[in-house]
């Protein structure tokens, strides 16, 4: 499988940033299209945000962890996993809670809803972007996959 494919199966997605040290390079402050609002079936509500990703490269002082999901509701930021810095008026921030070193370091970390996010955000409305958040100009490589999953509303 190469590098920037992803499965959707009808309750979750998984992003494949690629094998280690042929991972997804993002420049700081890029932001790469995942799925558009409409792609996710109607009253797909968020259920878990997955990471299991590596720092590759780092020739400019980034962190694994600076890597992020962004999830956009038209222009307002709703949701950020990850990232060091945050988006102006992001609604729910969370930190990966570790990965805070350079290349080679790992994360591997779950976060479920009503515990880590809200439990109304509806999938379907959102756009969802991988986001370099270290807004410098840096340059990395992450490998590894980010997963979400969700549930339909009843």
């Amino acid at each position: 499988m190469g590098t920037g494919l992803y499965l959707k199966r009808a309750d979750r997605a998984r992003y494949f940033l690629g094998e280690q040290g042929a991972g997804t390079y993002l420049n700081g402050n890029e932001f790469k299209l995942w799925f558009s609002a409409g792609d996710i079936p109607a009253g797909s509500l968020l259920k878990s945000v997955t990471g299991n990703i590596r720092l590759d490269t780092d020739p400019s002082g980034a962190w694994c962890s600076d890597l992020a999901l962004a999830f956009h509701q038209g222009a307002s930021p709703i949701l950020q996993v990850g990232g060091y810095d945050v988006l102006p008026g992001v609604v729910t921030y969370v930190d990966w809670g570790e990965g805070y070193e350079g290349a080679g370091t790992v994360i591997n970390k779950s976060f479920i809803w009503v515990t880590n996010f809200p439990d109304d955000i509806d999938l379907s409305a959102m756009t969802i972007r991988l986001w370099n958040g270290w807004i410098d100009d840096t340059v990395a490589s992450w490998s590894g996959t980010l997963d979400f999953t969700w549930v339909p509303t009843p």
